[in-house]
């Protein structure tokens, strides 16, 4: 058994833009390597699950801990591994636990395409975040303000005696359902900007 002497840190740090990366480039050509592999695939397949040490990670894709080794250390150089916390076996030996990096990475033909992908991903991920914001008060505005002015007496008064479990008008929060329209247009909107870049 594994002891967990250092827990893993959340940062409090706003999502990374993607990186983009030019299909022709260098950078590319390396990282696509890397995931070229079934097992490397399979590696960050699990790490996505749960982070982990490479001994658990060779386990759980059945195969060897030299092979594992040698996969991570290419993900790694490739940023799209990292290691993000120490263990302690049983024994004392300290193990390295790996997670998914936090960068996405897209791939894309020209300079010139990579600008605008990479502008378009970054107000995606404003509007996104904003839309997200905007959510919560509109689920505000109608739990703490719509509804209570607009239930009727008898429905305030059992919501009070606790007779009725909820005075709410939607059984999905208005929150969620302005979050869930603002996206859809969203994804609408990139959809057609992206069918417009391959004509």
């Amino acid at each position: 058994m594994i002891e967990r002497l250092q827990s893993l840190t959340v940062q409090d740090t706003p999502p990374k833009e993607p990186r983009v990366v030019r299909i022709d480039s260098e950078s590319a050509t390396t990282a696509l390597n890397a995931i070229s592999a079934e097992t490397a695939r399979e590696i960050i397949a699990h790490l996505h699950e749960e982070p982990a040490p490479a001994s658990e990670v060779a386990e759980a894709v059945d195969t060897s801990l030299a092979n594992v080794n040698y996969h991570l250390g290419k993900l790694e150089a490739e940023g799209l591994v990292t290691e993000v916390d120490t263990w302690y076996s049983e024994k004392g030996t300290e193990m390295r636990v790996y997670a998914p990096a936090e960068d996405p990475i897209v791939f894309s033909g020209t300079d010139e395409e990579t600008r605008s992908v990479r502008s378009l991903l970054g107000r995606a991920a404003a509007v996104v975040v904003a839309l997200g914001l905007v959510s919560v008060a509109v689920q505000w505005l109608v739990t703490a303000v719509l509804v209570p002015r607009t239930a009727s007496e008898g429905i305030r008064k059992a919501a009070l005696a606790g007779t009725i479990e909820s005075a709410t008008v939607s059984p999905v929060p208005a929150g969620l359902l302005f979050f869930s329209g603002g996206t859809f247009a969203l994804a609408v909107m990139l959809s057609a900007w992206y069918v417009r870049r391959q004509r």
